[in-house]
């Protein structure tokens, strides 16, 4: 009798568990919010009503009503628009530790073909948490080498990947460092030079090869030209070579932010910056680039000894003073 008491609690702890992290089918309501402070996106901040029916703001003013819809009070309460986290691992991590659960650093350094939304894990403990605290959308993004992937923006719900994709799928590039990669890098200064050199020339060499493929595919659709054997790296970098999609060129130095901004110049790439720590150093060169930028993580420490304590905190900030479009990313997998 014992026995079947604690068997019949642990089932009932298993339910309980599995219901928190239940996915539910979207329900058609329609409800008026009344008398919250709304923070709008564009229009500033209102006290005032909001009427949404089937995931669609109806209306936004004074005294709404109607015979259809759900009232709820929300005098001394704040709404908010559903944040986007610009660039994160939710859904491509788990446990940091167990290799078997990390899908955003996938093998090799020219993989733009690697698309994020395949490896978005729908059931992840992270996306409810994420959701509940008021998170709705995330760009889902891969590291590693040059060309890690294709980053993915999916909204946290659905059941399977294709339902939580938003559309928006971006290719990322790791743009070439040219200074130590940190405090334990040992490079003499003659081989740091001859690195970067090295890693220019490959992404050029790479930018060639993705332009030359571009001619001949666009030459054997016109019927002029047998079509290229199928290259699935080159196939993933055509919206960008056309200028149909962004590439997202992740940077953070000062020199290769100015060095990025060379090469997207002279390339003609249609593209965003990401990470970008020094921005603030040359907030004024990327805004007259009118390059717009995911900017992040926020919270952490300087890399400098010489630079102030909050000089990451502030960084999107002084970067949109200089008038740079900004976005803030977490690239975390959680909080």
């Amino acid at each position: 009798m014992k026995n079947k008491i604690i068997y019949i609690a642990l089932l009932l702890v298993a339910s309980i568990t599995l219901n928190a992290q239940m996915v539910t089918k979207a329900k058609t309501v329609e409800v008026i919010l009344k008398g919250g402070t709304l923070h709008t996106v564009s229009a500033g901040d209102k006290v005032a009503d909001l009427h949404i029916k089937n995931g669609k703001i109806m209306a936004i003013g004074n005294n709404l009503s109607s015979t259809t819809a759900t009232t709820v009070d929300c005098t001394g309460k704040h709404v908010y628009p559903g944040m986007i986290d610009g660039g994160t691992r939710l859904g491509l991590s788990e446990i940091g530790a167990v290799s078997l659960t990390n899908d955003y650093n996938e093998l090799g350094d020219f993989i733009p073909h690697m698309k994020a939304l395949t490896a978005v894990n729908p059931n992840s403990v992270s996306i409810p948490v994420t959701r509940v605290n008021g998170v709705t959308t995330v760009l889902a993004m891969p590291a590693g080498g040059v060309f890690p992937g294709t980053s993915a923006l999916i909204n946290l719900i659905g059941y399977t990947p294709e339902q939580m994709s938003a559309g928006y799928q971006g290719v990322i590039m790791n743009f070439p460092s040219s200074g130590k990669r940190g405090r334990w890098d040992r490079r003499s200064e003659e081989d740091i030079k001859k690195d970067a050199e090295k890693a220019n020339k490959k992404i050029n060499d790479i930018w060639d090869k993705a332009m030359l493929y571009a001619k001949i595919d666009s030459a054997a659709a016109a019927g002029n030209q047998k079509r290229n054997d199928y290259n699935p790296q080159m196939d993933a970098l055509l919206p960008v070579v056309r200028g149909e999609a962004k590439l997202l060129v992740e940077v953070n130095k000062e020199n290769d932010i100015l060095s990025a901004l060379k090469w997207i110049k002279e390339k003609g790439i249609d593209a965003a910056l990401m990470g970008v720590r020094d921005g603030w150093k040359v907030a004024d060169k990327i805004a007259e680039a009118r390059l717009p930028v995911i900017c992040g993580p926020v919270l952490g420490l300087p890399g400098r000894s010489s630079d102030r304590y909050d000089v990451i905190y502030k960084n999107p900030g002084k970067m949109l003073e200089a008038g740079v479009k900004v976005a803030i990313r977490t690239r975390e997998t959680e909080n």
